[in-house]
């Protein structure tokens, strides 16, 4: 479905984040010939070539320990440090690389620092322009900022991954409500719960209800 989408949008000077789903060669060529950019994810799904990526950027983040750009901040319970990594010469892969157009590999490295446990993460991706790693890593960051407020919420809250309808036009409408009902959960984060328990509370609490719904506050002979 994805080359379907990218045809409905006007890519001249965009630039177009995409999971490791996506990182297709033909997609990546779809948005090139289509005047965009794009930053492509590479994961396990493609284990030889993720490998291949991965080897070759840890070889230049090796080289060049104190260079990368970083940036940190503390949420949720947790400090975060993210550092990124720009390699622009992409000869020494050892597979051919697949996304047309690629022009530099990025290698981004957050360590989230909990109690008890220090986590180290690594990401990479293509991109298919020259890449300064401060710019980069604000767009990736970004891209992740939405799956975290709006796709993650969806599937967390709302189960919307394991939802199997799909007769008719219910699994559109059902997306549509689901939407809906975040935006109007989501102000309302007076309290350190989360959307599914908001949306509890708004199930069995009339006062709370009548707050998302942004009608006038239920008066106590009218319960």
């Amino acid at each position: 479905a994805l080359p379907e989408v990218l045809s409905r949008f006007d890519l001249q000077g965009g630039t177009i984040p995409i999971d490791a789903l996506g990182g297709q060669k033909s997609i990546a060529a779809q948005i090139v010939e289509g005047g965009g950019d794009y930053v492509l994810a590479r994961k396990g799904n493609q284990r030889s070539r993720h490998e291949d990526v991965r080897l070759f950027l840890e070889e230049g983040a090796r080289k060049q320990p104190e260079g990368p750009s970083s940036t940190g901040e503390k949420d949720q319970g947790r400090i975060e440090t993210r550092r990124v990594w720009v390699r622009e010469e992409t000869n020494g892969l050892t597979q051919k690389p697949d996304g047309s157009g690629l022009r530099s590999l990025v290698l981004v490295e957050s360590l989230r620092e909990r109690i008890h446990r220090t986590p180290t993460k690594q990401r990479c991706f293509l991109r298919s322009r020259p890449a300064e790693a401060p710019d980069i890593g604000s767009l990736i960051r970004f891209h992740w900022g939405i799956e975290n407020r709006l796709h993650g919420v969806l599937d967390r809250a709302f189960n919307e991954d394991p939802c199997r309808v799909r007769a008719g036009h219910a699994a559109e409408t059902l997306a549509i409500l689901r939407r809906f009902a975040r935006n109007l959960l989501s102000p309302h984060n007076q309290t350190k719960r989360g959307i599914k328990n908001r949306r509890l509370n708004a199930a069995f609490d009339e006062d709370f209800r009548a707050r998302i719904l942004q009608f006038p506050p239920i008066q106590p002979g009218n319960r």
